[in-house]
């Protein structure tokens, strides 16, 4: 601590952030000043800073490291899964038929190895096959 006190940090916060692509990490933010532990609005606001800001490093300098090859359509197909559209609902955004959003979804399904749309969806996320809104 002795360290930081010398560049001017007299107090820390550390958030942990998780994916995409499996990839974890802390996110350390100094202050000049003792920041109060009960402040829930600041806590809050580096929590977002936090992970928005480990998404894009990930984004930015990670590598793919899915093993999960979807196509262009039944990636479209988890996006609007992830973003809570029934399948009728994403039939109508795309275009196609209900049963070709159905045929979609069981190949997504069977490639991610998962049984339910919230499983999709999440894996989805931690894959980094969906890009958060």
């Amino acid at each position: 601590m002795r360290g930081a006190n010398e560049l001017g940090v007299f107090d820390q916060y550390m958030i942990p952030v998780y994916g995409p692509f499996k990839i974890n990490g802390v996110i350390s933010f100094g202050f000049p000043k003792v920041i109060n532990p009960n402040d829930q609005v600041t806590a809050q606001k580096l929590i977002k800073i936090a992970v928005s800001h480990h998404y894009e490093m990930v984004q930015h300098f990670g590598e793919k490291r899915s093993d999960v090859d979807l196509s262009h359509r039944e990636n479209e197909v988890l996006t609007w899964i992830a973003r809570g559209k029934s399948t009728s609902d994403i039939a109508t955004i795309l275009g196609i038929s209900v049963s070709s959003v159905d045929t979609y979804t069981r190949r997504i399904f069977e490639k991610m190895g998962v049984h339910d749309r919230v499983s999709a969806a999440m894996s989805g996320v931690v894959e980094g096959l969906i890009k958060p809104k």
